[in-house]
């Protein structure tokens, strides 16, 4: 349960999770709620408020059909707001508080090694003798012979003369004989400068046609936009096999649901088909078409997934 509206607004929970809520607490016993899911593609995201409805039903950012003791989830910006006061109870996802660690016991020092105490010599023993004096030390023989004397250091080299500066008539000559050139050859430049040049274009190429480039995707024009996605899935692979192409029956048929779901919400939104059509960029290829997909359409694509 979420204390307040600002504790409900930062644990958003999916619609899966929520509908999960009411299906194990709410919609096991037989009652007449029922769960409502209201979704606002506008907004883009996939997490929203699950809340239990109380007495007073008549906000507009509920259903119409929302009677006491349903269960509504809401991605709507606005709707923690319904978590104020005590009209609403919300649900809120909590992670269970962390186990502290066990106490440490303290070991017990170990107790210091105690001296044997003396033998004891018997009665009537002889005293014992004294230790013996360790031996003086005796003098190397024969003695160490001295170290011989240093060499005499070398004697220093004469310094060499010193060159004579080069001519200004003639160019410097290398130690193997070959000239040595101070002029920048213009033709080495020219070709490096090109190699970088197409280099560069070369990568800005492939970034455009990897990056910036539209990713245009293959579907089958439906006859119905408002026809069932199970209805719509089984007519798209019996026209891939007509078509023969089965292997691309998968992809056409994700494309479709997702053209489908887009141009829907564009017609919500209060577009025309055509206009909607003229915004995806829908063109035909032979016996297909295909459109450049929208944000909408990655929105719609995962709804359909979580729905599934």
């Amino acid at each position: 349960m979420c204390e307040t509206a600002g504790v409900a607004n930062a644990s958003r929970v999916y619609e899966t999770e929520c509908r999960h809520y009411y299906e194990t607490f709410i919609g096991a016993t037989p009652t007449e709620t029922d769960f409502f899911p209201v979704y606002d593609a506008q907004i883009g995201t996939l997490q929203g408020v699950c809340l239990h409805v109380g007495e007073d039903a008549s906000s507009p950012l509920l259903p119409v059909d929302a009677a006491h003791g349903s269960v509504v989830w809401s991605n709507h910006r606005d709707a923690s707001d319904l978590c104020a006061g005590l009209s609403h109870t919300c649900w809120c996802r909590r992670a269970p508080p962390s186990v502290p660690p066990p106490p440490r016991t303290p070991q017990p020092k170990a107790p210091p090694p105690s001296r044997p105490p003396p033998a004891v010599p018997p009665p009537g023993a002889p005293p014992s003798t004294p230790p013996e004096p360790p031996p003086s030390p005796q003098p190397d023989w024969p003695p160490p012979s001295p170290a011989p004397p240093p060499s005499p250091p070398a004697p220093p080299h004469p310094p060499s003369p010193p060159r004579p500066p080069p001519s200004p008539l003639r160019p410097p000559y290398a130690p193997d004989g070959a000239t040595v050139s101070n002029e920048l050859n213009v033709g080495v430049y020219l070709v490096g400068v090109g190699v970088v040049f197409a280099a560069v274009l070369s990568l800005a190429l492939v970034l455009w046609f990897v990056c910036w480039r539209p990713t245009r995707l293959t579907f089958v024009m439906p006859e119905l936009l408002d026809a069932p996605p199970g209805l719509i899935a089984n007519a798209v692979r019996d026209r891939a096999v007509i078509l023969k192409r089965p292997r691309q029956a998968p992809d056409l048929v994700t494309n479709t649901l997702a053209y489908v779901a887009t141009a829907n919400q564009l017609v919500a939104q209060g577009l025309t088909l055509v206009q909607a059509n003229a915004l995806l960029q829908v063109r035909p290829e032979g016996d297909v078409y295909s459109f450049v997909p929208m944000f909408a359409t990655r929105v719609a694509a995962e709804r359909q997934a979580l729905l599934k």
